[in-house]
């Protein structure tokens, strides 16, 4: 017998007949005619390569195949009924699981929130939370499986993959700090004119100073520009320049370096987190967990219940 002969409605229509052992009592079970089961143990006959129920006087008996099966089959049924029906649950405490989170400018706010993944190692031992570094194929690693998630900063992330701000993060301007007093209650056209340390991956800006001024009519100051945010505090240091960078690592990084924040005359946009997977692991509760979890950690937010997704 091959498995591709037969089909569900075959095995519940089985053991209704085992358990009946009556083609018409089968029938009332199942809400079918008569003839409609009669014509479903025909089948079973044929898949199976035997008679199944006999006759016996006026009623019928199982064939000594049939009472094997009858022993098996409600297991089996159940089996897949669950295999089916349930969502399948997942407890970080006891599944060994390990998620690939792909990370470009996120490392800036990653090392300010280290704790956060000591947090979630200490407490989901079995849990192995790995970063990795972005890159322009992140959406074929996340189609591939070997990427989770990937944290990206650009404004229209993979638009063909689900994908949600998971952060908003305010920005502040960084001086040296024997500069920073001076730099207070600046008007708009002397802080465009300071010297600026620019943030761009490539062409692409990542702190939006430029086009905000350009929009008002002033120009920036860009005496150089460096590819993310991690080493501006570095060359602050090194000049009397002025850069854009996250609040939280401003506050990190001046425990170490000596730089100080200022407030700028114009309104800074946030740095956006957008958190992407693929669409392959929607519904799964364990990519749906990490998801949680790392959301969590970026916001410094209790770490998600595993038991909310075993419903």
């Amino acid at each position: 017998m091959k498995l591709s002969s037969i089909d569900l409605n075959l095995l519940v229509a089985l053991e209704a007949l085992l358990v009946e052992a009556s083609v018409t009592k089968a029938a009332a079970r199942l809400h079918l005619t008569q003839s409609a089961t009669s014509h479903t143990l025909t089948r079973l006959r044929e898949v199976l390569n035997d008679p199944v129920l006999v006759r016996q006087g006026r009623g019928m008996v199982l064939t000594p195949r049939a009472i094997e099966i009858k022993k098996r089959l409600p297991e089996l049924l159940v089996d897949i009924d669950r295999l089916i029906s349930d969502t399948p649950n997942f407890d970080p405490y006891q599944v060994e699981r390990s998620f690939h989170v792909a990370t470009g400018n996120i490392a800036t706010i990653a090392v300010t929130i280290i704790d956060g993944f000591l947090a979630a190692a200490a407490r989901f031992p079995k849990i192995d939370i790995q970063l990795a570094l972005l890159d322009q194929d992140y959406p074929v690693r996340l189609a591939n499986g070997e990427l989770d998630l990937a944290l990206v900063s650009v404004s229209d992330p993979a638009p063909k993959l689900p994908s949600t701000i998971v952060t908003s993060e305010p920005m502040t301007c960084i001086a040296r700090k024997e500069d920073a007093p001076a730099l207070q209650n600046l008007s708009l056209e002397d802080f465009a004119g300071i010297p600026h340390l620019r943030v761009a991956n490539g062409t692409r800006e990542l702190d939006g100073l430029t086009a905000k001024l350009a929009s008002l009519g002033l120009e920036r100051n860009v005496a150089f520009s460096v590819a993310d945010f991690l080493h501006a505090p570095l060359h602050i240091v090194s000049g009397p320049l002025i850069a854009v960078v996250p609040c939280r690592y401003a506050t990190f990084v001046k425990r170490w370096i000596p730089i100080e924040t200022f407030t700028p005359p114009i309104e800074l946009d946030n740095f956006l987190v957008h958190m992407v997977w693929h669409e392959r692991a929607d519904q799964d509760p364990a990519s749906r967990w990490a998801r949680e979890l790392t959301a969590s950690i970026l916001n410094r937010t209790p770490f998600p219940d595993p038991q909310a997704n075993s419903d």
